[in-house]
């Protein structure tokens, strides 16, 4: 994708641990977003990251700068996955990074964006509550 629009989503996100010897995460790969504002105005851009049952995990609404690209990590609390939404006042273009995790390594791949519906904005689940001692049944 090089052409830049206000609504984008990605169907995947997720971060993965990389494991020590004695089989616990010693650090973990975060899904890394990278979203440049090729335009001559700063945009006001609203990030979502949702767990894969649609509940919101994390929210931010940060300044994309003139021609600058703005970085911005996936929430760090343990092994998220889900998918992301990114609006913005101005168009945008973004890239991103996500981790993954075989048998024998781990590491990063792309992220793919797809243009989103600007209706996708209005779209307010509860926020999760997974990782807060409660299972999704």
């Amino acid at each position: 994708m090089s052409h830049a629009g206000n609504d984008w989503v990605s169907p995947y996100w997720q971060n993965v641990p990389h494991p020590d010897p004695f089989g616990k995460p010693s650090r973990w790969s975060i899904a890394q977003l990278h979203i440049l504002n090729r335009g001559p105005t700063e945009s006001q851009v609203r990030i979502r990251f949702f767990d894969m049952f649609g509940h919101l995990i994390f929210e931010d609404a940060p300044t994309a700068w003139p021609r600058n690209v703005l970085v911005m990590g996936a929430p760090a609390a343990g092994g998220n996955l889900g998918w992301c939404h990114i609006s913005s006042e101005q168009p945008v273009v973004p890239s991103g990074l996500t981790g993954f995790l075989t048998n024998k390594d781990t590491g990063f791949v792309s992220m793919t964006f797809y243009s989103a519906d600007p209706a996708l904005r209005e779209y307010a689940p509860e926020p999760t509550k997974l990782g807060q001692g409660e299972s999704p049944e």
